[in-house]
């Protein structure tokens, strides 16, 4: 198909060279022929210059007098009888196969009569943002971006209302049907194009988006004089008198952006196809606030690694949220987010599944993964595994515990034993208790056999401490030189603090008060907070308190515990402390954190009446972090209720140990659950002067153990794991045996050496104080050293239409308040035609709205929907 493609030229020397090398680089001359117009251009360069570009198929012709834009283009057109033409500006530049691919695209459908690429400044072809002018992504070039475009797009070729005159495929029917454009009504320019579309869609002509061709269009904008302005509106007047319909049916066109998946489609892939090196996390559960299940030592780690390396590579961290797959891609401050349906968690742990397998390897392929890091699989499936292998991906893992070791992570058998150092543990009972395995099954053997085989393929095992290594090459030999100790860094911890001129007084913000203790040796509040426009949302709630003495100090309150049956209220709860504050009167506001915001109200003011300061020196020791069972739950219990008066106890956490949740005492302070980020605050206001980590099982690391050496304060744990590995190690602290009935003798005589504060307990603070530990920059460091022994390899994988199609619609629920289910997503996606309709219909946005909001029939609509 030969084509002619015809540039109007006025002046704009540079703009014009510019063009000319794009497209002798990038277009087959000795098929198509390029028509060079003249406009009578005043600069002195142009002339000659395009005398220098005559040759065979390269046609220059100087008008002697200016004709403006309509005339030129129909003298470009006349050139010919039988060929397409394209129309472009001389201050484009174009890209590779962008004639091939327009040509492709305009005979993909006989109704087609017009083509025009997307552009950087194109109005209704505008990619990534509709109707702006977008400037090049940092780092990327224009071809980079065009070869991204091309690779990106699904080859919709949605409609459009009209061509944009920058660069426009006119098929040679089309003007054979309607004639030339109308010179004489618009020969000073503006809505030429615009007319000769409208004439043409009358005569059954469509006019479309190329999505795979992306050509610069550099278009700077310039001063509009009085006169244009004048000319402009007379010109709009004309196409409304003649097009009223098609004028209107432009006007909501620009209104609604029918084809705002484009933008977004190519907008995230410019992103995550940025040219650095993309790495894949797989977690469990997600860090992000809102997630189910944020909270623990797998999250902070990756969290950690994810913030530090995003300015320098791609992340990717994908984590089941309740029945979705969730992954965000993280790009230096950006955050694209993508939801994949895997339905709920299954009842026993999952080795393959094909599903799973399916979205993994879209995964892999969309995102084009360079290295896959596994922290965890327990909500997934080792499948990621065996698809990244097929691809040719490298795949390092991290132990945060011993599952892939037993699908019973704690190590402790069913009389709470640690089964590591057992020469016959009886796993065959342990699993039909613990995790109700039918006991004929070899499942042990199947377990070990599965997790072994992937972890062959894994180029490197990562594990925080030496004493997880020595457990791992117990149960894995062969496997003992992969292994490498990476320990997990943690920065020095701050007080929580509050600048006064952040916190927003809006009378959105509701507290009430429920309840108010300052009887007790520590006083103790309860409310809840919420803003009117959320009010069963979860936020953080924050207490600005002041004493009589004009002290004042922030603290974070608790959640969780009995109130937490009234599910969809925010209620909060707070034990003060009483040894930093001077007694008497204290004022309180109450604060409300949502998204790095801070609310409150004038009526959120509390006054607490005669709060007695406690003047009695006593040690304080906090257990801290979730206290369960395997967390020595009972030994806790029972050193609390034997240690007496002189002691005062914290317990700092959520509690599952129900002897413990139920035990009451005038020196024993139980706060709830508390947001990790606040630890060191408590136990800074709280004075706690030793903690007491007392787990039964063996821990790979123990962040609650670094957090409580970053405070300062002395530790006790158990002689197990990298508990009593590292305490032994860095001397800050003392060690117990994991042996129930021993841990509460030893902890307790410990306590009782160390009540008034003397030579050994100094000797111990001293050890913390001098106790450098791995920062996260330490830590980080020697990531970017695994991580660069694997270099990018964006060439292995093919991404295909279908995938592309997948991503988006994960992308599009990634990024709406749309919470459905599998089958209400399909119903969705059946009546909108999948992916060209999917997100611009009028029911996918009353379903995005409706699912946002509450009202009370909305279950039935929900059930009418999925009939």
């Amino acid at each position: 198909m030969k084509v002619d493609i015809i540039i109007p030229i006025y002046n704009a020397y540079d703009d014009l060279q510019i063009c000319l090398q794009s497209i002798y680089k990038h277009t087959d001359l000795q098929q198509n022929r390029l028509i060079l117009i003249n406009d009578n251009s005043p600069d002195e360069r142009i002339r000659p210059y395009l005398d220098e570009q005559k040759r065979e198929n390269v046609i220059v012709i100087h008008n002697e007098q200016n004709k403006g834009f309509s005339n030129n283009i129909n003298i470009g057109m006349a050139q010919s009888q039988d060929r397409d033409v394209i129309l472009l500006n001389s201050d484009t530049i174009v890209t590779n196969n962008w004639v091939e691919k327009m040509v492709a695209c305009a005979y993909s459908d006989s109704s087609i009569g017009t083509v025009t690429p997307v552009s950087n400044n194109a109005t209704l072809c505008s990619v990534p943002n509709f109707c702006e002018e977008n400037v090049l992504p940092e780092g990327l070039t224009i071809e980079q971006v065009a070869s991204i475009v091309e690779e990106c797009s699904m080859k919709k070729y949605p409609s459009i209302p009209v061509a944009h005159g920058f660069c426009v495929f006119v098929k040679r029917e089309v003007i054979d049907c309607i004639g030339n454009f109308d010179a004489e009504t618009f020969g000073r320019g503006y809505g030429e194009e615009n007319d000769f579309c409208h004439r043409a869609e009358q005569m059954g002509y469509i006019h479309v988006m190329c999505d795979d061709t992306y050509i610069y269009h550099s278009g700077t904008k310039s001063f509009i004089s009085k006169e244009k302005e004048a000319y402009i509106r007379e010109h709009v007047k004309i196409l409304n008198k003649r097009y009223p319909v098609q004028m209107r049916n432009t006007d909501i066109h620009c209104r609604d952006n029918p084809n705002a998946w484009v933008g977004r489609n190519v907008g995230y892939h410019l992103d995550i196809w940025n040219g650095r090196k993309n790495v894949l996390y797989l977690l469990q559960s997600d860090f992000k606030k809102g997630a189910s299940d944020n909270v623990g030592g797998t999250q902070f780690h990756v969290r950690y690694l994810t913030l530090g390396l995003q300015d320098s590579m791609n992340i990717f961290v994908a984590a089941r949220d309740g029945e979705y797959l969730q992954v965000t891609a993280y790009v230096g401050e950006k955050e694209h987010t993508f939801r994949f349906w895997i339905g709920e968690k299954e009842a026993f742990p999952v080795v393959r599944r094909r599903e799973m397998a399916e979205i993994f390897q879209r995964i892999l392929r969309g995102f084009k993964i360079d290295l896959v890091h596994v922290h965890h699989t327990a909500t997934t499936s080792l499948d990621i595994f065996y698809e990244a292998d097929k691809l040719g991906i490298p795949v390092i893992f991290s132990a945060h515990d011993y599952y892939y070791v037993c699908p019973n992570t704690t190590m402790l058998d069913s009389a709470g034993m640690v089964c590591v150092e057992q020469q016959k543990p009886d796993c065959t009972t342990c699993l039909r208790n613990k995790k109700g395995l039918y006991e004929r099954n070899e499942y042990i053997r199947m377990w070990r056999m599965q997790h072994g085989k992937v972890l062959k393929m894994c180029r490197q095992i990562i594990v925080p401490s030496d004493s997880t290594k020595a457990i791992f090459s117990r149960y894995y030999p062969e496997l003992a030189g992969k292994i490498q100790v990476i320990e997990h860094g943690m920065d020095e911890l701050k007080l929580l603090e509050l600048p006064r001129e952040e916190v927003i007084y809006t009378d959105d913000f509701v507290c009430k008060l429920e309840k108010q203790d300052i009887k007790a040796e520590h006083p103790f509040i309860m409310g809840q907070a919420y803003l009117k426009t959320e009010p069963n949302a979860k936020y953080k709630v924050i207490l600005r308190i002041m004493d009589e003495q004009g002290k004042m100090i922030y603290f974070p309150t608790n959640f969780g515990g009995a109130f937490e049956l009234l599910k969809g209220t925010n209620y909060f709860s707070a034990v003060l402390p009483n040894g930093i504050l001077c007694d008497g009167n204290l004022t309180a506001n109450i604060i409300l954190e949502k998204d790095g915001k801070y609310y409150t109200s004038k009526e959120s003011k509390i006054v607490i009446k005669n709060v007695p300061v406690k003047k009695e020196p006593k040690l304080k020791v906090a257990f801290i972090g979730g206290i369960n069972e395997e967390k020595g739950g009972k030994a806790v219990t029972r050193i609390i209720k034997q240690g007496g008066q002189a002691i005062e106890w914290y317990v700092i956490g959520g509690i599952g140990e129900a002897e413990l949740e139920q035990l009451q005492k005038n020196n024993l302070v139980k706060t709830g659950y508390y947001h990790q980020e606040d630890l060191y605050t408590y136990l800074h206001y709280y004075q706690i002067d030793v903690v007491c980590i007392l787990s039964k099982c063996p821990e790979t690391f123990s962040y609650t153990l670094s957090e409580a050496i970053l405070s300062h304060i002395p530790v006790i744990v158990t002689d197990i794991g990298a508990l009593g590995q590292r305490v032994q190690k860095e001397r800050y602290g003392a060690i117990v045996s994991a042996d129930e009935e021993k841990t509460i003798d030893e902890v307790l005589e410990l306590l009782n050496n160390w009540q008034n504060k003397e030579e050994v307990y100094q000797k111990v603070c001293k050890a913390v104080q001098d106790y450098r530990p791995v920062s996260v920059k330490d830590m980080l460091a020697e990531y970017c050293k695994v991580y660069g022994a694997y270099p990018a390899m964006k060439s292995a994988a093919t991404v295909s239409k279908e995938d592309l199609e997948y991503l988006y619609q994960a992308y599009m629920l990634g990024h709406s308040n749309y919470q459905g289910d599998k089958n209400l997503l399909a119903r969705m996606s059946e009546l909108e035609n999948r992916l060209k309709v999917f997100d611009n219909s009028i029911t996918f946005k009353i379903v995005l709205k409706l699912t946002s909001i509450n009202f009370p029939f909305k279950q039935k609509l929900r059930a009418w929907l999925m009939k």
